[in-house]
C-alpha cells in the first residue's frame, strides 16, 4: 500500500449549536451523520423551533431531509435499512440521492458489487488506501458498518499511518452521540477497517442545489417511500414482511405475558423510534409538497404526525413512572394498545395513497 504521512486531520469551518434549545432527537446513524457532513462541508446548520411535550426544541430540517430521502422516516426499527448490505432494485440511489440533495458527489466503495457504486475494495488495506488518500487530500470520508449497518462513522483524521481513525461514530438509537458535533467529541478508534461495508468519499464543499434537481430527488424519494409504506420488496428481500402484525402479534400473545416480564417489550424503544419516524417524515412531505406545488401529500402530513401523537398515548399508558410494566399484563390495556397499532397500519396506507395520486 502506498506510504502516508504518519497522521493528518482536515481542518473545518463547520459549527453546530450547542447552546440553544436542544435539537429533537436523533436516533437513526445515517440521516445524522448525513446532517453532520453537511455542516463538515459547509452548509449552515438549518433548524427552526417547535413546541412538543410542553417544552421548545428544534427541529434539524437538514436531519429530516435525509431521513426522507433515505427512506428511514417510513420504515421501522426492526425493518433493517439495506444501503449497501442487501441487493435493491434502485441499488444504492437512496445515498446517491442524500449526497446530491445538499450539492455533494460522491464517490461509493463497498466490499460487493451493488448496482449503482463505483468500485469494489476486497481487503483492508484496499479500504485503507482509499479512506487515507480521500483524508490526505483534505475531504472527509463517511463509513458504514457491514454487520451492524446501524453504525456510521464520519472521519476527519487519523494518527499512526491510519491504524487509528479520528472520528464520530453514529449509532442506531444512540441520540445524544448523534448530535454531537465538535472536535472534543472526536474517537480515536482502533482496527476501525474491521466490518466496513462500505465508503463514500467527498472531494467538494457543498452548496444547495437548484430547486430542479431537488424535485427529481424528492420524487424518486417518494416513489421509494411508498414502497417502503406498503411493506413491498422486490425479488431480492424473499417474503414480504407485515411488520405491524408482528408487532400486534406479540401483544395478543398470552403465553409471553403471563411470563416473569422485564422492561417493556413491544413498547420501549418501539413507539418512540415509529413516533419519530413519522413526524419528522411528516415535515419532509410537506416539504415534497411544497417544492412539487401540490396539495395532495397534506394528508399524508396529518397522518404522520397523527401517528407520533398515538405512541405518545401509548407512553401515557404505560408510563414506568406510574404503573410500571403491570399495565402490560392486562389484555385490556394491550387491546387498546393494538387498536392503536391498526390506527397507524391505517393512516401509513393513507400516506402511501397520498404519495401515488402526488405523483401522478
Amino acid at each position: 500500500m502506498k506510504k502516508y504521512p504518519v497522521s493528518k486531520l482536515i481542518s473545518f469551518d463547520g459549527s453546530v449549536e450547542r447552546n440553544q434549545e436542544p435539537l429533537v432527537p436523533h436516533r437513526n446513524a445515517f440521516p445524522s451523520a448525513m446532517m453532520s457532513l453537511g455542516v463538515l462541508m459547509g452548509l449552515s446548520h438549518d433548524t427552526s423551533l417547535i413546541e412538543r411535550h410542553r417544552r421548545t426544541w428544534r427541529m434539524d430540517h437538514d436531519h429530516n431531509l435525509h431521513i426522507g430521502i433515505s427512506g428511514e422516516a417510513f420504515r421501522f426499527m426492526f425493518d433493517t435499512a439495506e444501503y449497501f448490505q442487501f441487493p435493491m432494485s434502485v441499488g444504492v440511489a437512496p445515498v446517491r440521492d442524500c449526497f446530491s440533495a445538499i450539492g455533494l458527489q460522491c464517490e461509493l466503495y463497498a466490499i460487493k458489487t451493488v448496482d449503482g457504486i463505483d468500485g469494489v475494495f476486497t481487503d483492508e488495506d484496499e479500504l485503507k488506501h482509499l479512506v487515507l488518500k480521500s483524508l490526505c487530500d483534505g475531504f472527509p470520508v463517511l463509513l458504514m458498518g457491514h454487520k451492524k449497518i446501524e453504525r456510521v462513522i464520519l472521519a476527519i483524521g487519523y494518527e499512526n499511518y491510519g491504524d487509528t481513525l479520528i472520528a464520530w461514530t453514529f449509532s442506531s438509537g444512540n441520540d445524544i452521540p448523534n448530535k454531537c458535533f465538535s472536535p472534543q467529541d472526536c474517537q480515536y478508534i482502533s482496527k476501525w477497517y474491521q466490518d466496513i461495508g462500505a465508503v463514500s468519499l467527498v472531494s467538494e464543499r457543498a452548496n444547495r442545489p437548484k430547486a430542479e434537481v431537488l424535485i427529481d430527488i424528492y420524487r424518486r424519494a417518494l416513489i421509494r417511500n411508498e414502497r417502503f409504506l406498503r411493506n413491498q420488496r422486490s425479488a431480492p428481500y424473499g417474503v414480504d414482511i407485515n411488520y405491524y402484525d408482528n408487532w400486534i402479534n406479540g401483544l395478543r400473545d398470552e403465553s409471553f405475558w403471563a411470563a416473569n416480564i422485564t422492561g417493556f417489550p413491544y413498547i420501549y424503544p418501539e413507539i418512540f423510534d415509529l413516533a419519530e419516524r413519522r413526524i419528522y417524515g411528516a415535515e419532509f412531505l410537506q416539504r415534497a409538497g411544497d417544492l412539487l406545488c401540490t396539495d395532495k401529500l397534506m394528508q399524508a402530513v396529518h397522518a404522520g404526525n397523527e401517528i407520533h401523537s398515538l405512541m405518545w398515548q401509548i407512553h401515557s399508558i404505560v408510563n414506568e413512572a406510574e404503573n410500571g410494566n403491570t399495565a402490560l399484563r392486562d389484555w385490556v390495556v394491550r387491546k387498546k394498545i393494538v387498536e392503536t397499532l391498526n390506527r397507524c397500519r391505517t393512516l401509513d396506507g393513507i400516506t402511501a395513497d397520498c404519495i401515488t395520486d402526488a405523483l401522478l
